[in-house]
This record gives structure tokens, C-alpha cells and sequence, in this order.
């Protein structure tokens, strides 16, 4: 069995993190992408403690973000 991590919504580079899209979410960005690693890292901890294969599909959708360099 598998379980999916979540993607990052948010675009890592100050660049793009101004894109007119995010606007409402203007200097929360970091903070929302570090609540998303805290929460991929505990479905990952608690895959590992039930035997299921965790995926991390952030590292595959880096740049696909809202305004990313790739989406």
C-alpha cells in the first residue's frame, strides 16, 4: 500500500512568491510551506510505523507551484 504526501502550494523563491495569484496570501507563504513539510514529515513517520510506503510528491512538483517557475 502506498500514501502520498501533499505538494507544496506555495512557490519557494521571493520572485515568485509575488506573483499577483498570491496576493491574499501575502508574507504567509514560508510559514504555509513550512507547515506542509511539518505535516508531510508526521504522514510520513506515521506510514513508516504501519508498514506503508511512503511518496513524497513534493520533491516531484517542485517549481509546478501556484506561480512557480514550471507551472
Amino acid at each position: 500500500m502506498l500514501v502520498l504526501g501533499y505538494p507544496q502550494l506555495f512557490p519557494k523563491s521571493d520572485h515568485e512568491q509575488r506573483c499577483a495569484k498570491l496576493y491574499p496570501w501575502r508574507g504567509d507563504e514560508n510559514m504555509l510551506r513550512d507547515a506542509g513539510d511539518r505535516l508531510n514529515r508526521v504522514i510520513e513517520q506515521a506510514a513508516a510505523a504501519s508498514d506503508v510506503e511512503y511518496v513524497d510528491v513534493a520533491r516531484r512538483w517542485a517549481g509546478h507551484e501556484i506561480c512557480g517557475d514550471k507551472g
